[in-house]
């Protein structure tokens, strides 16, 4: 469940990223404004760098610290007696 939540989120934010200077067209379009004043930030248009490896790492360091995390309470978990712990609920 972990893995496709983590897959979720980096396609997510790969279709992000890859769509920002279309996504800050729009608002501004939308709301009439100018999110990001050229006078201001010097930008004429949102930058976007996707790096692969940097994507890889940060999913596989994702993934590891949630299975460390995740073994804990697993284990505790296990130790416990199913009927005395239904018993004082």
């Amino acid at each position: 469940m972990v893995f496709f939540a983590t897959l979720t989120g980096v396609l997510l934010g790969v279709l992000f990223s890859h769509n920002i200077e279309k996504i800050r067209s729009l608002l501004s379009d939308l709301f009439n404004i100018s999110l990001f004043p050229e006078e201001i930030y010097f930008l004429s248009k949102m930058p976007s760098e996707i790096d692969l490896n940097s994507i890889l790492i940060i999913t596989l360091c994702s993934l590891g610290i949630t299975v460390l995390v995740s073994i804990f309470p697993a284990y505790s978990a296990s130790r416990l007696d199913p009927i005395k712990a239904l018993k004082y609920e």
